[in-house]
Formats: structure tokens, sequence, C-alpha cells
């Protein structure tokens, strides 16, 4: 017989404030669509094409809000 164990904890404040800030600096793909009005092949490859920076943990694509950032000023610099 196996006996499993939930341990409960809560975070505190800066914990919490620490989730939170990475949560709002990293964006997944749907994220990324959701604010540029693109949809999500349209993404993968910015991402493949490297215009927009971008990570992975595991098997998920990771952006950083500054990468996002920088991309869209770069976009619109060329615009120009």
């Amino acid at each position: 017989m196996k006996i499993y164990f939930v341990l409960y904890f809560e975070l505190t404040t800066y914990e919490q404030e620490v989730r939170y800030t990475m949560k709002e600096n990293l964006l997944t793909v749907s994220d990324v669509c959701d604010e540029l009005g693109i949809g999500k092949t349209t993404a993968y490859k910015l991402i493949k094409d490297k215009e927009i920076h971008s990570g992975k943990i595991r098997k998920k694509i990771i952006i950083r809000r500054s990468d996002l950032d920088d991309y869209i000023e770069k976009s619109l610099s060329a615009d120009k």
C-alpha cells in the first residue's frame, strides 16, 4: 500500500510577487498571438525566422516580454 503525503504551505508575499512577475514577463505562443493579433502559424514563423527571440522549457516555447517589445519596436521603426 502506497501512502502519499501532500505538503501544504503558503507563499510569502515576496514569493507571490516573484511568481506574478515571472508570469507577466514570460509569454507563450498563444499570448504572443493575442497581443499581436496574429495566428499561430505566423507566430511560429516569426520565431523560426528568429524575428522574435524565444527559448524552450521542456517542450514549451516561451518568449520574454522584453523580446516581444523589441520586436514591436523594430517593426514600428521599419515602417517609417
